[in-house]
């Protein structure tokens, strides 16, 4: 079997005179390599907004085997070459619901840039996103599925060195953990001084609603406290909590978790 290599958009590839790759690269306006729709559209899990906002929900469903990873490098007919070629990448990602299906699987290149390294920080901020409600999950799917350049490009804190992608520092101070159901739980915040902030408490049944937890302002020395009734009916398990903080271009999110038992 004769072997071809060649270089495309400086990414090596082996390709078979009897075996040609079936899926291509596209290539952006300004040469960025993207996935080919049409081998690789994306597929999905389906999972809750709980599951994906809990820590370590990836480790949970994270299985692509070698072989696959070979099908897959096949597929496009790319090789592995260092700092070039290629991570196997999800399509759309394991944390915003995507699946392990080869449908959702390509060979991302880190060179050029944008790549590999890059939609992975997109993915990053989305997840964030998504978790603290800014953003619909079906919306970030089909748009990171459909063109994950283009939301690159747009979204806030993806692109490092840019103004926008500037972030406010937040800390926790205090929470309250574990907790009782029927109890009180309480947050205590440290980011910039008059900065907007809103927090997301994530139960199972979805965003809690209890009182205490409506948008604030940081006071004069950056802090910021809620305090909320943790339900007679909330199901016991750690919790993902979410704070987003803005003020001008700045903006920062923080996610941490707390008990109830």
């Amino acid at each position: 079997m004769r072997l071809i290599t060649m270089i495309c958009g400086g990414v090596l590839l082996a390709v078979t005179a009897l075996a040609q790759p079936t899926a291509h690269y596209q290539k952006s306006s300004d040469g960025v390599l993207l996935p080919d729709l049409e081998a690789t559209p994306g597929a999905t899990l389906p999972v809750t907004i709980h599951h994906l906002c809990t820590p370590g929900y990836t480790k949970t469903v994270r299985h692509v085997t070698e072989e696959e990873k070979r099908h897959i490098y096949a597929l496009y007919g790319a090789k592995v070459q260092p700092k070039v070629c290629c991570e196997v990448d999800h399509l759309i990602p394991l944390e915003l619901g995507g699946s392990n299906d080869l449908t959702n699987l390509w060979p991302q290149p880190y060179s050029p840039k944008p790549g590999a390294h890059e939609k992975d920080k997109l993915e990053g901020a989305l997840h964030k996103e998504v978790c603290a409600g800014k953003m619909k999950l079906e919306k970030a799917q089909q748009r990171i599925s459909t063109d994950w350049y283009a939301l690159y490009k747009e979204l806030p804190g993806s692109q490092p060195g840019s103004k926008s992608s500037t972030q406010l520092e937040i800390k926790t101070l205090s929470l309250t953990s574990p907790v009782s159901p029927g109890n009180p739980a309480s947050i205590a915040i440290k980011t910039v001084a008059n900065a907007g902030c809103r927090i997301t408490v994530q139960y199972l049944s979805g965003p809690s609603k209890a009182k205490g937890l409506a948008p604030k302002t940081a006071d004069s020395q950056g802090q910021v406290t809620w305090t909320w009734l943790v339900g007679t009916r909330t199901t016991p398990g750690t919790w993902p909590i979410f704070v987003t903080c803005s003020k001008g271009q700045l903006q920062g999110i923080l996610q941490t978790s707390f008990m109830v038992q």
